[in-house]
């Protein structure tokens, strides 16, 4: 390949495919390690952390009825946590909110078992993250 090659219509046709086999190849090699070596997911995740979407085992206040249909072994008796109309639970896992009206959380009915999901209505429920658990106590 000569380095001043004359500009002619071949010549521009090669150079172009050039350039777009070599942004093919580029985004190959860095898209197909990410979507099927799980980074994706991580990312996913990381960024739902990063963005308070999702939050680890927290304290959650829950008016009825939704607080009926969480088990008792989540109830805290004696919580530090406490509003008039709401029952205090620790260890929900806080899957999505701040989006929209509901907030998902999910807890294992039984220990071992699948989770289970239930949604509730935002004017409904008081999440304590547990960051600021640690700060507190």
């Amino acid at each position: 390949m000569l380095i001043n090659e004359p500009e002619t219509p071949e010549n521009l046709k090669k150079q172009l495919n050039r350039q777009k086999l070599k942004y093919f190849l580029l985004g190959f090699i860095f898209l197909v390690p990410i979507s099927l070596g799980g980074i994706s997911l991580i990312m996913l995740e990381a960024g739902m952390k990063f963005s308070n979407l999702k939050k680890r085992a927290s304290y959650v206040l829950i008016q009825p009825p939704y607080s009926h249909f969480i088990p008792e072994s989540y109830k805290e008796k004696e919580s530090q946590y406490n509003e008039s109309g709401y029952t205090t639970f620790k260890g929900i896992n806080v899957m999505l909110t701040g989006i929209g009206q509901k907030t998902v959380i999910q807890f294992p009915i039984e220990q071992g078992k699948k989770y289970q999901s239930l949604e509730i209505p935002n004017d409904k429920i008081i999440i304590i993250p547990a960051h600021i658990q640690k700060k507190i106590k």
